[in-house]
């Protein structure tokens, strides 16, 4: 690889060796790593050769050692060489008489060390086409203070195994202005460990264009102080599939607004582990539309205490098939206020074993209207008690 002033000094010498041609070739960078690699290889095995001369059997086993440890440096070398040439072979031949492009293309066999070793100056320099050259190993020895300078531009064009490097700690370093400069699907290439890492400012300033490429696994981490950083317009956005990656415990910890921001589609879609995970607080704020929404398995794993969280209007808003649903105990555990909220046309829906549930405090409780609407099943089901409480 080489500029075109090179190019014009080494044709103008006498005629160059094997390895001068291939430095100087397309693929010079690749033939460089390849030589570096398996170089420092063989001189770290001979150091400890060296070190350990006293302890160690000398013989043809040593040889075959070497040779062994020649064949994994080539294989591991080969595994980020390998896709170096094969873009270094598609790209048009005039791209490397840009400076940017052949900076770039260097940049991709630089090792870690190199790379961490970049001062801010330079790493801020950098143009966004030569970000995407670093390996990921280079991305990873990036300390927090040469992340910190990235710009938005240049974090943008991070690649999916480039993002998936970065530290923790890096994560937690970014600043709101390089959170923003992140795209969907680069949020969504994080490790667990590092969405985890971001801080409750960082999740707050995400847009719902970017909440779209966080995956459920990932929601799934978040801590409930990050969840509490999202917005109520942030729940509207989320898709069901994401909603669903929320456990009991980050249901719980929602707050009334969010809850209350949460889609029909959304809370019909929820797990009845998740329903489990509602709170008597939460569940008072939902509107008529999201009762109406649970599924009625779903409803009928509420627990009793979630049942008496109900308002009068939430009792009101349940279908006949969210009725027929709920658990003999639940219907016990219906106080006065909400069997008087039980409309007429809910009151058939109620079996005859529901029925005999029904407190006797709940049965003198009802009005003339309601009585008119139970059945002549229903009535026939009704207990010695509850027919005296009428």
């Amino acid at each position: 690889m080489q500029t075109p002033r090179e190019s014009n000094a080494a044709l103008s010498s006498s005629p160059p060796g094997l390895w001068s041609r291939l430095l100087h070739g397309r693929h010079g960078g690749v033939w460089l790593g390849l030589g570096l690699a398996l170089g420092v290889g063989f001189v770290t095995r001979l150091a400890l050769l060296i070190k350990a001369a006293g302890d160690v059997t000398w013989g043809f086993s040593l040889v075959a050692a070497f040779v062994w440890g020649l064949v994994f440096d080539l294989g591991a070398a080969l595994w980020w060489l390998i896709p170096l040439a094969l873009l270094l072979a598609v790209l048009p031949t005039g791209i490397f008489s840009r400076r940017w492009a052949w900076w770039t293309a260097h940049l991709g066999v630089f090792t870690a060390a190199q790379i961490g070793a970049l001062t801010t100056t330079q790493i801020g320099a950098l143009t966004t086409t030569q970000v995407p050259g670093f390996s990921s190993a280079g991305i990873a020895a990036l300390s927090g203070t040469q992340i910190g300078v990235f710009s938005a531009a240049q974090v943008g064009v991070l690649t999916a195994t480039q993002v998936a490097a970065l530290e923790a700690t890096d994560v937690a370093a970014l600043t709101t202005t390089q959170i923003g400069g992140l795209t969907a699907s680069q949020l969504g290439a994080f490790e667990a460990t590092d969405v985890k890492a971001l801080t409750t400012t960082s999740v707050a300033a995400l847009t719902t264009t970017q909440l779209a490429g966080i995956t459920a696994t990932q929601l799934g981490v978040l801590a409930a102080s990050q969840l509490g950083a999202l917005s109520a317009t942030d729940i509207t956005a989320l898709s069901t599939t994401q909603i669903g990656g929320l456990s009991a415990a980050q249901i719980a910890a929602l707050s009334t607004t969010q809850v209350k921001a949460v889609e029909t589609t959304d809370l019909a879609a929820f797990s009845t582990t998740q329903i489990g995970g509602l709170t008597t607080t939460q569940i008072a704020v939902l509107s008529t539309s999201q009762i109406k929404a649970v599924e009625a398995t779903d409803l009928a794993a509420f627990s009793t205490t979630q049942i008496g969280g109900l308002a009068a209007t939430q009792v009101a808003a349940l279908t006949t098939g969210q009725i027929a649903a709920l658990e003999t105990t639940d219907i016990a555990a219906l106080s006065a206020v909400q069997i008087g909220a039980i409309t007429e046309t809910q009151i058939p829906a109620f079996s005859e074993t529901q029925i005999k549930a029904v407190s006797t405090t709940g049965i003198a409780g009802l009005t003339a209207t309601q009585l008119d609407a139970l059945t002549e099943t229903q009535i026939a089901a009704l207990t010695t008690s509850q027919v005296k409480a009428v």
